[in-house]
């Protein structure tokens, strides 16, 4: 049990340490990159989200 704590506490802090703002930023760049093509929102907002949980979790360790 005392792992499972641990681990939750561990992604209660990285959620918060991430804002709206890091993850719109970081999704509008991917589709800048993209070429601008729309459609592909869901997938450059949770991409996007994706990259910056792991940036944050590299950074903890």
């Amino acid at each position: 049990m005392a792992t499972a704590t641990k681990e939750k506490k561990r992604s209660s802090a990285t959620a918060v340490e991430i804002s709206y703002e890091q993850i719109s930023e970081r999704a509008y760049q991917l589709w800048e990159a993209r070429g601008c093509i729309h459609g592909y929102n869901e997938e450059d907002w949770f991409q996007a989200e994706k990259e910056l949980l792991e940036k944050t979790e590299n950074q903890e360790v």
